[in-house]
Parts: C-alpha cells; structure tokens; sequence
C-alpha cells in the first residue's frame, strides 16, 4: 500500500478549513483563526514534503517554507514572507473582521498550493 503523504497533508488542510469557515460562522472567532492558521502550516508541510524537506515543528515549516519558496519567488505575500503572514495572529485581536480576513487568506492559499501541487504532479507523469 502507497500512502501519497502529501495529498493527505493537504487533505487535512481541507478539513481545518471547513472547521475555520464553521467556527468563524458560529462566532468563534480565536477557533477560526487559529484553524485558519492550521490551514497554512499544514498546507507549507506538504507543499516542503513534495521537495523532500521533512519538519517537526511548526517554526520550521515557516522557515523552510519561506526559503525554498518565498525567498525563490514561488510565492509570495503582501507582508514580504510567509513568516510575518502567518505570525499577523499575534498582531490582531480575535474579532470576527479579522477572522474573516484570515479566513480569506487560508483558502486562497491552499488553492494556490493544490494548484502548484497538481501542475507538480502533471509534471512528473
């Protein structure tokens, strides 16, 4: 049996944003972001693990993602890494403009890493 980790990753990256986009319409705004921030970590981890870059804390997955993809031009963020985008939790209190916000940026996010993901696959046939 084959277990192909990456799109499991990003499988679960579609959960956590189904639980943000809940959480966010029931009013539990810290809950929404913080499965919004879920949605980046995890979707960076299996973007890193499709390069073979293997992490065990979240501070390195920000890291290595920042180098092999921000620093490289792969992607890129208003707030000039992926770092300062994802750590903007720590600058905004939990309130339902912020939530949404956030909420926006992790499915925007995870799109343009199944969208990188799936022209990688193709790729690769």
């Amino acid at each position: 049996v084959i277990i192909d980790l990456v799109s499991t990753l990003l499988f679960d990256s579609d959960e956590k944003l189904e639980w943000a986009e809940t959480s966010l319409k029931n009013g539990q705004y810290s809950d929404s972001i913080y499965h919004s921030y879920n949605v980046f970590i995890n979707s960076a981890k299996a973007m890193l693990l499709g390069e073979n870059v293997k992490n065990n804390s979240q501070i390195s997955v920000i890291n290595d993602f920042d180098r092999l993809f921000v620093e490289t031009g792969a992607f890129s963020f208003p707030e000039g890494s992926f770092k300062e985008h994802v750590f903007q939790i720590n600058k905004h209190e939990p309130n339902e403009d912020f939530a949404s916000q956030f909420f926006g940026f992790a499915s925007a996010f995870i799109e343009e890493i199944k969208s990188v993901r799936n022209n990688q696959v193709k790729e690769a046939v």
